[in-house]
């Protein structure tokens, strides 16, 4: 017999890697219309797994074994359901009593599997809703996280996910006609949704893994995997995808050094180099030369080399801003967000002064909806850097004003520390 704890932290892990292949896959072949019964199905497998596991040896393949018995699960529900779906014939002849040595399909290609869940990726992405509707649409389908987990990762209220997931799988049931269209007529349009997405995802779990818990990184860590496996077709923006993961990449690398030993969010000039993920930065590098061998320049292309460049820097004082001003102005001119060009300006101060950079931002507060917690931060930071303690130390309050969680408002309250002590 199996010890529980590693069977609870197989299926665990299983769930996490599979759950969103399986539901895609039988939603192929049962319709988008049934998806509230195939997330039951799925939940049902691996229910099945954890009691059967644990009173028998693991089958040779669990992964084969999990969706064998999900297939077999939906074609014993929908029968007895009496569902007015077609049903492949030599899908009706596999039987419950061949679950224990049941194998993977060897017609059902690894790709069929991996076109179901880009075109379910796809569907979450064409919702009419929010972009966090989409983020927790897809955490939920994709990823397998539940009410309590997506609320975690978003910092919502759970009542809210709830309320959201239960109004966007209403309208992913509208979406069925999405795996009856071939995917290299909508690829294009497909990519760029997926992108903003996984981009926005991987964003959230960025700005809210200033917590020490492993959630956040999951969030990122699933925005990165998704984002593989879009890069595993044919896509004609393969090249952007690869910009994109090569941010991540760059990104993620940075996350050990983030927080203090006191869990304290630590800002970029300060943080221990020497703890950056040099693996996930040779990773980025990969996928960044796989990208620049496109012809297009995407603001993927952008960020990521601008990360490229903080990450080749092993001192602060090494980083080579000139270049950086350079690509974010490149990028302002194609994506001229606000965070964009805020960025922009904490270049320009450190190649043409923080007296240049503070006429900058004053431009800024007039042209966007600002300010923001933000902008208020890179404003106090000017302040600091020229001496002006009093204008510095007001920005840091009303920065304050604006900041969403705990961490955001210890790092404010330490700098306000910190000011007080030069007054």
């Amino acid at each position: 017999m199996i010890e529980n704890a590693e069977v609870n932290n197989l299926t665990a892990h299983l769930f996490r890697k599979n759950a969103g292949k399986m539901v895609a896959y039988l939603c192929s072949r049962y319709s988008l219309q049934h998806i509230d019964d195939i997330l039951d199905i799925v939940h049902d497998t691996f229910e099945t797994a954890l009691v059967q596991w644990k009173f028998s040896a693991l089958p040779r393949n669990p992964e084969g074994w999990l969706m064998q018995v999900a297939k077999n699960k939906a074609i014993n529900y929908f029968k007895r359901e009496q569902r007015k779906i077609v049903i492949d014939p030599f899908e009706l002849s596999y039987s419950m009593s061949r679950l224990e040595e049941a194998h993977p399909d060897p017609n059902q290609k690894i790709s069929e599997i991996g076109d179901s869940q880009l075109r379910l990726l796809s569907a979450c992405c064409e919702l009419e809703t929010s972009s966090k509707n989409k983020i927790i649409l897809t955490l939920h389908i994709m990823c397998g996280f539940g009410i309590v987990e997506i609320a975690n990762a978003l910092l919502i209220k759970e009542q809210t996910a709830k309320k959201a997931l239960y109004r966007a799988r209403s309208l992913l049931k509208q979406k069925a006609e999405i795996f009856k269209e071939s995917i290299g007529h909508r690829e294009e349009r497909v990519v760029r949704l997926a992108h903003t997405i996984l981009y926005l995802m991987f964003n959230e779990g960025y700005k809210t893994s200033n917590s020490p818990t492993v959630l956040n990184h999951e969030l990122c860590f699933e925005a990165m995997r998704l984002t593989k496996l879009i890069l595993q077709e044919e896509a004609v923006l393969n090249h952007e995808t690869s910009a994109l993961l090569a941010l991540m990449f760059f990104n993620i690398s940075r996350f050990p050094a983030r927080l203090s030993t006191t869990d304290e969010m630590v800002s970029l000039s300060d943080q221990d180099r020497t703890k950056w993920d040099q693996s996930f930065i040779t990773e980025g590098h990969y996928y960044l030369s796989r990208a620049t061998q496109g012809v297009e320049l995407s603001s993927y292309h952008l960020e990521a080399i601008i990360s490229s460049v903080h990450c080749a820097a092993t001192k602060f004082e090494e980083t080579e801003w000139d270049k950086i001003e350079f690509l974010y102005s490149q990028l302002a001119t194609t994506n001229p967000t606000p965070l964009v060009l805020l960025n922009g300006i904490v270049a320009k101060s450190y190649t043409q002064g923080c007296k240049i950079a503070l006429q900058h931002l004053e431009v800024l507060k007039n042209s966007f909806k600002l300010p923001n917690e933000l902008y208020w931060i890179v404003a106090a930071d000017l302040y600091d850097r020229t001496g002006r303690v009093e204008p510095a130390r007001e920005a840091y309050l009303k920065a304050l004003e604006f900041a969403g969680n705990r961490h955001d408002k210890q790092f404010l309250l330490k700098k306000l520390e910190d000011l007080d002590a030069l007054r």
